[in-house]
């Protein structure tokens, strides 16, 4: 589980941004409010965390999920619940990237498998050559 400075650091190093005065102009907040917030005197609504994950590169559900495992810090039997739903999104959302990674892998290796090449080699006896078009 991140904290809220996880994401506000996240979100600061991604979008390049020069300081928390800057990511609050960002998500639409006043930058008391983001100070309040990183200090962890209050927690953000529902509409902030899901701007700070976008601004992070974060999947919104595991920012949803973090905010809510926030708010049941004083209820035990909650924030276990949300445990719980941590871990079951966590595999698929771990299987989606990885299946989004190697789509685009596969494709940038179909766009090159096009182009004729060879890969030659030689062993001590002969020189062989594979054309793989």
């Amino acid at each position: 589980m991140k904290n809220f400075n996880d994401y506000m650091t996240l979100a600061i190093d991604r979008q390049k941004l020069a300081s928390n005065n800057k990511l609050a102009k960002e998500l639409g907040i006043t930058s008391a409010s983001i100070s309040v917030l990183n200090q962890g005197k209050a927690l953000p609504s529902e509409e902030t965390m899901i701007k700070l994950a976008e601004l992070a590169g974060l999947p919104k559900e595991e920012a949803l999920i973090d905010l809510n495992l926030w708010r049941s810090k004083n209820n035990p039997e909650v924030q276990k619940i949300w445990q719980r739903l941590s871990k079951m999104i966590g595999l698929p959302a771990f299987l989606f990237t990885f299946s989004s990674l190697f789509t685009k892998v596969y494709t940038c290796y179909d766009a090159i498998s096009n182009i004729p090449f060879f890969i030659y080699y030689a062993d001590k006896t002969r020189k062989k050559a594979f054309n793989f078009n």
